[in-house]
């Protein structure tokens, strides 16, 4: 499989941006391209699978406005995506494929993301690619990978923090920086209404761990209140 490593860089948890995967010299068999199929496995643990979505830029293909039409069908864990030009004599001469991709990471790979010092890769991985050319006369492409590197926007700076697993039966883990874990003060957990409620916790190295096995299913807001008066407050749902 052919690879292209791209860098996103992170600031909530919605992505958005243009990468570009080789499609090798399978295509040039092809003189022009009318359309491209192709199947974009994902893993459905690190993002939300109805959140992924993939088109293509008009500017990048080099075509003017409503010069093509695409097609997208998302299943759990893969996209079936299918890029056809409009009108039987547009054609595409591409070595590159741009693709514009969208999708949410979940909370866990966003923890992922701060514990690993503000860097996690998501992969991307091409199956069943399909080229045509406008008189329909196909050729499989060899598959690629599109590992999509994720940065927090500003490595050193206060991130958000939040926990994991998120939603919870039991137990889950806020990761701390060093300097915020020994600033720690006092952990308020609140619910909806606004009322403290009861839990134990336990500070371990750079995570810290949270018992919620005592509480009612819902959504709680823990309060973590350091020395020099300031805090952060992370949402934790309970199931």
């Amino acid at each position: 499989m052919k690879s292209l490593v791209a860098s996103l860089k992170v600031r909530d948890s919605e992505k958005f941006d243009s990468y570009f995967a080789n499609l090798g010299a399978d295509v040039r068999e092809l003189q022009r391209i009318h359309g491209i199929t192709y199947k974009l496995s994902f893993d459905s643990e690190a993002i939300y699978a109805d959140s992924v979505f993939i088109s293509a830029d008009r500017n990048l293909l080099g075509l003017a406005n409503d010069e093509y039409f695409e097609m997208q069908r998302v299943d759990s864990s893969f996209v079936l995506y299918s890029l056809t030009l409009k009108g039987r004599n547009k054609a595409l001469k591409l070595d590159t494929l741009p693709i514009l991709l969208n999708f949410v990471i979940k909370p866990e790979t966003h923890y992922n993301l701060i514990a690993n010092n503000c860097e996690y890769t998501i992969e991307f991985q091409a199956e069943s690619v399909t080229a045509y050319d406008n008189n329909k006369t196909e050729i499989e492409l060899s598959p690629f990978v599109l590992p999509i590197k994720l940065e927090c926007e500003e490595k050193g700076e206060s991130q958000l923090l939040i926990a994991a697993p998120n939603p919870t039966r039991e137990r889950c883990w806020v990761h701390l920086p060093t300097e915020k874990k020994q600033d720690v003060k006092t952990l308020v957990l609140y619910n909806t209404a606004g009322k403290p409620q009861s839990f134990t916790s336990q500070l371990n190295d750079e995570e810290l761990e949270l018992n919620l096995d005592c509480l009612l299913s819902g959504h709680y807001y823990l309060n973590i209140i350091y020395s020099k008066y300031d805090k952060d407050v992370v949402k934790i749902v309970k199931l």
